[in-house]
């Protein structure tokens, strides 16, 4: 029974007992239920009424003669109004007043009704309280139906397949995506249905993480993970929670949460400047190759993936070629194979690094390809590029294209939108520091914090060898600081003195080399074998030719 129809009942018993009318109101002033004897016209109760003043004050009240009431006097329908006394208690829920019991007395009934006044307040509290518990009740299921609505609505819309059945796979509950996912077109009874296996998890009545499974249905079919939380309803007894995962949404969450997605334009504020981060994210939204070129080609490939991680191709799967590491023998097969990277890449991203080890044929053809590309979204035969290619590289390609060892055409392409001397913690000092900061802070929480001073010495140091050493030298000293202090000291001592060394080995080497020596007198002079001469003639880059002797 609706609570309005219970407290319009209720009314009705209260003015058959005391032949009088009855209002019952909510604190917000909502008609409840009513019994209207002598009067039809309190339809409507607003703020400032003695109903209101009961709520307010959340005590018992009472007016023998509306004339004794200022109020009363002040109203608009004074003149009009019928009411000569009033009776009100509030109704609680505990300490908090949540509507209102009154009487409306008439002048017929007023004098002889408030003889008995102290009687007619502890009925009307009475059945205030009944009143109270029935609005409390009624609230309670009110609120349990809103919930249950709601949950019942953010679980329709999770995208996880869910189920929830008993220890007897009969089906309580199952939610939209698990309709579509399994393309069910009405609801199923028991677990069975779908597939016996899946029974035999229920009867081992224990957590099941992640398990694969195949589920053939006709002709259709589910590969994926099936996920099972027990929840104990009642001792002995259990009901089931499945999450149902198709292979395809893992795929996706793979390339969602994969490593190379770690990498943002704020994670690398760091490493650069806050021109190149908005100049890199400009350049994401052209649908052109991306030429990146700085004397680090590791943070050459950082700046790619955070690009990549600012697309729109950023749920798209993302490789990351090292060339120098592809055999020539596999090269062409490996890049343009029938199941070679552009077969495999279509809609991601390609991050080629040092596209200059690439043959000089296979740049060519890579050329073709992107050319085709350009074409075809050009004449609307496709809206973007199939892959997005970023090229990351240290050399100087324009010197290598004069050189006839890089191809033009190829360069051609890539250069149209290209990254080049960019602030970077190589170059810029106020970048630099903002990288030696956050190391400091970094490693201070995991070693320890140092003194102030040896740090400002540590960054005037790191600053001077940040030309000389790369980025993960720079990184390894900052953390041998802070865990071996005085053995960070030796270490400086020798990459300090690392370069001026090799500069003097290789100019001794020059002049040896230019000198009439054989090969055996070279060897002999430097107490070195003939494989340590010829690694270290490639090492420095030096020329020499071989003298009989």
């Amino acid at each position: 029974m609706a609570v309005k129809s219970y407290l319009n009942q209720f009314a009705n018993v209260v003015s058959d007992v005391l032949n009088i009318d009855v209002i019952i109101v909510d604190s917000d002033l909502n008609l409840l239920g009513q019994k209207l004897v002598f009067y039809d016209m309190y339809q409507k109760i607003d703020y400032g009424s003695l109903i209101y003043t009961v709520i307010e004050s959340g005590e018992q009240f009472y007016v023998k003669n509306r004339e004794s009431v200022p109020k009363c006097k002040e109203c608009k329908g004074y003149a009009q109004c019928k009411i000569d006394g009033f009776v009100g208690v509030p109704i609680r829920d505990k300490t908090e007043v949540i509507g209102a019991l009154a009487l409306i007395v008439s002048k017929k009934r007023g004098k002889k009704f408030f003889e008995k006044i102290d009687s007619t307040l502890m009925f009307m509290d009475n059945m205030a309280e009944l009143i109270g518990k029935r609005i409390i009740e009624h609230q309670s299921k009110k609120k349990l139906k809103e919930k249950l609505t709601r949950v019942e609505s953010i679980i329709a819309a999770l995208p996880d397949a869910l189920l929830y059945c008993d220890h007897f796979g009969n089906i309580i509950y199952q939610n939209a995506s698990f309709h579509s996912i399994f393309s069910l077109e009405q609801s199923i009874g028991n677990i069975r249905e779908l597939s016996e296996e899946l029974d035999k998890y229920l009867q081992k009545g224990k957590v099941v993480e992640e398990a694969k499974i195949t589920i053939e249905r006709g002709i259709f079919s589910f590969y994926g993970t099936i996920s099972i939380i027990p929840i104990v309803i009642e001792e002995e007894k259990k009901e089931f929670l499945c999450k149902f995962k198709p292979y395809s949404q893992i795929q996706k969450e793979l390339n969602i949460f994969s490593n190379s997605t770690m990498v943002t334009f704020s994670w690398l504020s760091k490493y650069v400047g806050k021109e190149t981060i908005e100049e890199c994210k400009n350049r994401v939204s052209k649908e052109e190759c991306i030429l990146i070129q700085s004397e680090d080609n590791a943070l050459n490939e950082l700046i790619g993936k955070a690009i990549v991680n600012y697309s729109e191709r950023r749920l798209k799967e993302l490789r990351v070629i090292y060339m120098q590491n592809v055999y020539r023998e596999l090269m062409t097969s490996f890049m343009f194979g029938e199941r070679g990277m552009l077969w495999q890449m279509q809609g991601g991203s390609l991050i080629i690094v040092q596209p200059e080890k690439m043959l000089l044929s296979v740049q060519e053809k890579l050329a073709c390809y992107l050319e085709k590309e350009v074409e075809k979204v050009k004449k609307r035969e496709q809206d973007e590029i199939s892959i997005q290619f970023i090229f990351c590289t240290n050399e100087n390609l324009e010197e290598l294209v004069h050189a006839h060892l890089f191809s033009y055409r190829l360069y051609s392409i890539i250069t149209k939108n290209r990254i080049v001397d960019f602030q970077s913690v190589y170059n810029n000092r106020a970048v630099f520091e903002r990288f030696f900061r956050s190391g400091v802070l970094y490693y201070s929480k995991m070693y320890g914090e140092k003194d102030i001073k040896g740090i400002e010495e540590l960054y005037q140091k790191l600053w001077r060898m940040i030309g000389k050493k790369d980025l993960s030298t720079i990184e390894t000293c900052l953390e041998s600081y802070f865990k071996n202090n005085t053995a960070m000291n030796r270490s400086f001592a020798s990459l300090e003195n690392e370069g001026s060394i090799k500069e003097m080995e290789r100019a001794g080497l020059e002049q040896l080399i230019k000198g009439d020596y054989t090969v055996q007198q070279i060897c002999h002079r430097l107490g070195i074998s003939r494989s340590s001469f010829y690694r270290k003639i490639e090492k420095y880059q030096l020329e020499y030719k071989r003298r009989r002797g």
